[in-house]
């Protein structure tokens, strides 16, 4: 999949203005957890710097990771057996690992790495893991961009131009319109993304090329984040209202949808204001789970919530980069730790 988000550190003065609008009703008021969480960790060995690519999926963690040369390699790592398979060994640029199934998918240049080139050419590579096969998949542009693998679609993107290719027909279809700095994420062959000119944030479903709408952005709102596990999609939107004393305050507002379910209302995770030191980089969700970032006394840090009753529950600091929760695979939370080795975290509820 691929996500694409806003990054800001502090609440911004543009705002998009639309008509008032909600897609179905709005249900406000988030659970702070009366259950308890816990979390179960698992320490890998395995050191994933910031700059490498890895997904994980079963017993295997699939990276795009430097070898003694510096060139990027595939490596596949079993972290129950402490194993690692060197796959390839090419002097090439590789980027935007995706990890679906049976398959590894990335970006591979079409010419060795060389310090004169900034940017390469590529082609997109698949390398199935029970085969050990590999095979390269059409591509609608010589530079692309982002990369998102469905069941039936892959999707790529070169500047604001969306592909999303069958894998079996190779028929390609295109979206060119979202316009400036707009949210939009690709999974399970869905493409969820936000219109500049209508305010709107959009489902759009490759398989039935159904759109549906999500969410129509109120006066002074914009979005800001966007993500989701195929059923449940989560986004974030800022929010500038006028006080009943005349002040303008900026809020954060997380927003839900469960797709899965006709005639879904949009309920509230949580709204805030806006506090010195709040980021907006941060949205990952799981089957169950979504984690964000919020401020709490002073210190930055990662808040988990549960998608099926609202209980908010806090997971942990965010590291110095913030960059130590990475994503979800299911429910099992990948982060790093201190010293950059993966950590599989398994979230448990006790009522």
């Amino acid at each position: 999949m691929f996500l694409k988000i806003r990054h800001k550190l502090r609440p911004g003065l543009t705002f998009i203005l639309a008509a008032v609008l909600a897609a179905g009703p709005l249900i406000a008021t988030p659970v702070h957890a009366a259950a308890k969480y816990t979390f179960t960790d698992v320490k890998t060995a395995y050191n994933m710097p910031l700059d490498y690519n890895y997904k994980f999926t079963g017993d295997t963690i699939a990276s795009l990771e430097k070898d003694s040369k510096g060139a990027y390699q595939l490596y596949l790592h079993n972290w129950k057996k402490k194993t690692t398979e060197k796959v390839t060994s090419t002097n090439t640029f590789k980027t935007n690992l995706q990890l679906l199934g049976d398959s590894v998918y990335y970006y591979e240049s079409t010419i060795e790495v060389t310090k004169q080139i900034n940017i390469y050419p590529k082609k997109l590579v698949q390398y199935n893991l029970k085969t050990k096969k590999t095979s390269e998949l059409p591509l609608e542009v010589n530079n692309p961009e982002l990369l998102g693998v469905g069941d039936k679609y892959y999707a790529h993107s070169s500047s604001s131009y969306f592909y999303f290719t069958n894998k079996t027909t190779l028929e390609t279809q295109t979206i060119n319109d979202l316009g400036f700095d707009q949210v939009y994420q690709f999974v399970d062959d869905k493409f969820i993304y936000s219109k500049w000119d209508t305010g709107t944030l959009y489902l759009y479903d490759l398989p039935s090329s159904k759109t549906t709408e999500i969410y129509k952005l109120k006066e002074n709102e914009s979005f800001n984040l966007v993500a989701s596990n195929g059923k449940d999609i989560v986004w974030m939107i800022d929010s500038k209202e006028v006080d009943t004393a005349g002040k303008t305050k900026n809020y954060f507002i997380y927003m839900t949808m469960d797709r899965s379910k006709a005639g879904a209302p949009v309920k509230v995770l949580l709204k805030r204001e806006w506090v010195i030191g709040d980021r907006n980089d941060l949205l990952i969700v799981g089957d169950n789970y979504a984690v964000f970032s919020e401020m709490m006394n002073n210190k930055l840090v990662a808040r988990g919530v549960n998608l099926r009753n609202g209980e908010l529950f806090l997971l942990g600091e965010r590291n110095r980069s913030a960059d130590n929760f990475v994503y979800f695979n299911k429910d099992t939370l990948i982060s790093r730790d201190a010293n950059d080795y993966i950590v599989l975290r398994t979230i448990v509820r006790t009522p």
